[in-house]
């Protein structure tokens, strides 16, 4: 919920809503279970003119949210945006490359979001690594197909407990 009206119903584990308009200013979110139980409560600042993701996170104390800046791609109709969240907090450094090491994120750290790159459009093969593993090795790797002047972000989560045992959600913004 933000305020008292319901934003996201049923979100299961590594899952977004579409965005909601809301009016700019300090709004109070609120997660909760099906039940009513309350998760956690928290205030964001929704900015004028803007768009922000707010991710639901784990830390070593509990559920935290973390509000993600949002921004249209000005690359054109033959260059897309790409950047690098990484909200696992087992793995707490990642690195990720594009086509074999041609763009890399290197040490992208727990809660940190990278700045968009621009990437000319086509088909990507994307790895993510733990940064600490020996040589880089990758613990998964996807393919993408960038589009022009189409944002894009790589959330990183952790799967289980366990470190190395991660997840990717690739989200395509065409807010243009």
């Amino acid at each position: 919920y933000v305020g008292n009206r319901r934003a996201a119903r049923l979100l299961n584990f590594a899952s977004l809503s579409a965005y909601v308009r809301l009016a700019a200013g300090y709004q109070t979110v609120t997660v909760t279970g099906t039940d009513g139980y309350v998760y956690i409560q928290k205030q964001i600042n929704v900015p004028l003119n803007g768009a922000i993701t707010v991710a639901i996170i784990n830390t070593n104390t509990g559920l935290d949210l973390m509000e993600i800046t949002d921004m249209n791609c000005n690359g054109g109709a033959n260059t897309g945006c790409f950047r690098v969240c990484n909200l696992s907090n087992t793995n707490r450094s990642v690195n990720v490359t594009l086509n074999g090491g041609a763009v890399t994120f290197r040490n992208v750290n727990y809660r940190e979001v990278t700045s968009f790159r621009y990437l000319p459009a086509g088909y990507y093969t994307v790895s993510v690594s733990n940064s600490s593993a020996f040589a880089g090795s990758p613990l998964l790797t996807s393919n993408i197909y960038i589009r022009g002047n189409v944002s894009y972000t790589l959330y990183v989560f952790n799967w289980n407990n366990s470190q190395d045992a991660i997840r990717i959600l690739i989200v395509e913004d065409r807010r243009n």
